[in-house]
């Protein structure tokens, strides 16, 4: 390797004056000749090269197929006379099978020829899987450029995306690959973009023009290069060439019979060529091969010198002929700076793809880059790991059929939402076997039966390998499915019951049903005016989440004047009781109120349902103060309730503070005001004091007042409050090791 200001060189080049190999065989196996915008099912043989052309329906599902403008010149290939293109999606995706483990010559071809009478050529992106190839753009209209690289396959199939800049729509004329042998084009990770491949024998003003297949068995293209009559010469032979040698490059004896060389035996022979970046790196490969018949004591000794150019200088030294050289290459090495999915991820949800028939413009990775992730899909991003799938939202989206096995795959997947879709069948098992599920909406379908026993028991469990649980069950038509109680069963067990409590519209009874099975009973107050609709609402929504954390629903009773929800009953009590200062000799550990935090952050961060709110009532202390002055609810308001709750758990304190004289204030003031005082102590909850770290502390109430701020736009999004809250936790579980 040599270098010079910045500009990197890894020279590979075939030494020896032996004469090259001509293969003989013009077979194609191997070549995927693809004419993009053919008609479907069609094809044909190209005249000039005789290659087999197809074409692209069959690789891809969007974009149109464009004919060339009628006064536009078709003298070129026959491959550019269509052209594809994309006027809708941000980026499309050929997918093209290959050979795993191949070295490829990947090559594209473009040609404008005002195809859409806007004389506007455009300018777009070429990507070669998640990583970019390079940038596409034309001078005039009718510009012919190709893009073309040397790739060895990591999967049985490639991905080649055209991504729209916002310069125009992308288009594509045609994709051409073509196997080499895997010990030539020596490359480290990534591929090879090539910056340009020159036969040196043939001159731009004396020949006729580029060559190609069958000249070339890999059909790799050979231009003409600039010869200066001044100072240089080009050498010919029209002898057979030396079958016998063999060398991996498989260089066509068309361009290895002709050379260039120096008029002056003495001189040196001497290329220039700008590089267009300076901080890239170069393999340049050098092609020789003695094309003379040389008489003693005749001799050609070649040494390669770079005195501080860029480009190094050809000498012979005590040769007593001039240096030659017979072609050359120079590629650009380009690295994959973007993973791609894992392929377990892939291979799951392109047959979730396939089993629902999904029209969405689900092309090339799913997660990378992360600009271009599939619609519906959050990907987790592990440094220097494949991205994996975390989410999949396909509400509305027409589903149709049983709930996908293929979904099993996913096996990192935390949040599924299959609302809102026409889906039939059991609610499978296998859902209650993904470790890091714990958001699955299945609302507004026609999924029959029960939830399986093992969803409902994973909400009992609260270890390292299973998280909360949050399931949506169809709720649409509105039809109960839990055991429904008469009159008298309700007043059978509230006669003799003790009054735990009294709400806005009911009263709350403990009373106990048959096997000494206690239970909690909401019993209506028919003289609330909101009653009656609040009623149904939180039957409905009782009988459509199931969560570890909310009580289970067991019932209700809707007959005559009474109207009642029966719960089972929690002895304990619920968060606020726990963490109420009234209830000084129980509460929950500094660590166990972070974790509550942390799980609830986590599931607001990463909720995928949309929601209707209508005839909004919010709990008083709670509720984003921005909503009283505008009637909107945004993130930024679950961000202020959010904290409200995280002062609570911090301090063990109401969202309203009574026992402060003059005036009642909300925890957030209270806390604010501590806060710039920096007295740790006195807001943190007086019954955890000694067992927390001051720093885990600290972070708490900084991303708690964060999520409190007055102006809403100043309040972080809630993955960043998962993180930081997760840090929390981290800082405390660092202290027990």
């Amino acid at each position: 390797m040599m270098s010079h200001a910045h500009k990197q060189f890894l020279f590979a080049v075939l030494v020896g004056f032996a004469l090259a190999a001509l293969v003989h065989s013009q077979n194609q196996s191997g070549f995927i000749s693809i004419d993009c915008g053919l008609p479907n099912n069609s094809g044909y043989t190209e005249t000039t090269t005789g290659i087999n052309y197809i074409s692209d329906s069959t690789f891809i599902d969007t974009g149109e197929s464009k004919y060339l403008s009628a006064n536009h010149d078709l003298n070129y290939y026959q491959p550019y006379w269509y052209v594809r293109s994309f006027p809708q999606g941000v980026r499309n995706c050929y997918k093209i099978n290959v050979t795993y483990g191949t070295k490829y010559l990947i090559r594209a071809g473009f040609q404008y020829g005002n195809y859409d009478g806007e004389n506007k050529p455009p300018g777009f992106e070429l990507h070669l899987g998640a990583n970019l190839w390079d940038k596409v753009n034309f001078s005039t209209e009718f510009d012919l450029t190709t893009r073309e690289l040397i790739h060895v396959t990591l999967q049985d199939y490639i991905h080649i995306c055209l991504v729209n800049t916002n310069k125009g729509v992308p288009f594509i004329s045609s994709i051409e690959l073509r196997p080499l042998l895997n010990t030539s084009y020596k490359q480290g990770p990534g591929f090879l973009a090539l910056v340009s491949r020159y036969d040196t024998g043939l001159s731009t003003t004396n020949d006729t023009g580029s060559s190609r297949y069958p000249t070339d068995i890999h059909d790799r293209i050979w231009e003409p290069s600039y010869v200066s009559d001044e100072t240089e010469f080009q050498l010919r032979t029209s002898a057979i060439m030396n079958e016998s040698y063999q060398n991996v490059f498989e260089i066509p004896s068309t361009v290895m019979s002709t050379a260039v060389a120096p008029k002056n035996a003495s001189h040196a022979l001497e290329f220039y060529w700008d590089s267009p970046d300076n901080n890239s790196e170069y393999y340049i490969y050098f092609h020789f091969a003695e094309i003379e018949k040389l008489r003693p004591p005749q001799h050609r000794n070649l040494s390669m010198i770079s005195s501080g150019g860029w480009f190094p200088s050809l000498f012979t030294g005590n040769s007593t002929l001039p240096p030659i050289l017979n072609a050359y290459e120079i590629y650009e090495a380009k690295r994959f700076l973007e993973l791609e999915t894992n392929q377990g991820d892939i291979e799951a949800i392109e047959n979730i793809k396939l089993h629902y028939k999904i029209s969405k413009n689900w092309q090339g990775d799913p997660c990378s880059p992360q600009a271009y992730k599939w619609e519906g899909l959050n990907c987790s991003y592990p440094e220097s790991r494949p991205p994996r799938i975390i989410s999949l939202n396909l509400s509305s989206s027409d589903l149709r059929g049983q709930i996908s096995p293929f979904i099993a795959n996913l096996t990192m997947i935390q949040a599924l939402d299959l609302s809102n879709n026409d889906l039939t069948g059991p609610i499978p098992d296998f859902l209650s076997q993904m470790p890091d599920l714990y958001v699955l909406n299945l609302g507004k379908n026609k999924l029959a039966g029960p939830v399986p026993a093992g969803l409902i028991d994973r909400n009992k469990y609260d270890g390292l390998s299973l998280r909360r649980l949050t399931i949506f069950i169809q709720t649409e038509p509105f039809k109960i499915q839990g055991r429904k109680f008469t009159k008298s069963e309700i007043n059978k067990i509230t006669s003799n019951s003790t009054l735990i409590g009294r709400g806005g519209y009911g009263e709350v009874y403990h009373g106990t049903l048959e096997k000494d099975t206690q239970v909690a009973v909401k019993i209506l107050n028919l003289s609330s005016r909101q009653g009656s609709k609040e009623f149904q609402n939180e039957v409905k929504l009782l009988m459509r989440v199931h969560h570890r954390n909310l009580v289970s629903f067991i019932g209700y009773c809707d007959e005559g004047d009474t109207m009642a929800l029966v719960y089972e009953y929690v002895g304990n009590g619920n968060l606020q009781q726990q963490i109420s200062a009234a209830g000084a000799d129980i509460g929950l550990t500094w660590k166990q109120r972070l974790q509550i935090a942390v799980d609830t952050a986590r599931a607001l961060a990463t909720e995928t349902a949309t929601h209707a709110l209508t005839d909004l009532r919010g709990t008083y202390g709670y509720l984003d103060p921005q909503y009283c002055t505008t009637g909107q609810l945004t993130r930024k308001s679950d961000a202020y309730s959010f904290g409200i709750v995280l002062l609570e758990l911090i301090t063990g304190r109401p969202a309203i503070i009574t026992d402060v004289e003059p005036v009642h204030v909300n925890v957030s003031d209270w806390v604010r005001a501590k806060f710039e005082r920096m007295e740790i102590e006195s807001i943190v909850d007086s019954r955890v004091q000694g067992t927390y770290k001051y720093s885990s502390a600290q972070t708490a109430i900084e991303t708690a007042l964060a999520c409190v701020s007055k102006t809403p736009t100043e309040r972080p999004e809630i993955s960043y409050v998962y993180d930081r809250l997760k840090e929390c936790l981290e800082i405390e579980k660092v202290k027990q090791l």
